[in-house]
């Protein structure tokens, strides 16, 4: 399943991690966050799991593919922010999950 975090921060990377072992994630954050998964990886510590791994990481997205998951991870205050630019993108088999 295409799964994409909109709103990579604390939560939606988290989020993102969990879920890309079985899935194909795409964190959408800030260019501070994304250059620094891209450099870096994503830096994970947990009781369960801990480490660096890598996932994809952009800034916007450009297509949004049929039957794709988007986990709408922002702060309230940074939703219609958020959604604004993806809703041209959107078709009737996405769904949108607030968190």
């Amino acid at each position: 399943m295409k799964i994409v975090v909109l709103g990579a921060g604390a939560i939606g990377s988290v989020y993102g991690f969990l879920l890309s072992g079985r899935h194909d994630v795409t964190l959408v954050g800030s260019l501070a966050h994304v250059q620094a998964i891209r450099e870096h990886g994503l830096r994970v510590e947990g009781t369960v799991q801990s480490g660096t791994f890598q996932i994809t990481a952009v800034t916007s997205l450009e297509r949004i593919e049929p039957d794709t998951l988007i986990l709408l991870t922002t702060k309230v205050s940074s939703t219609v922010e958020a959604i604004t630019p993806i809703v041209p993108l959107l078709t009737p088999t996405v769904t949108i999950l607030c968190v």
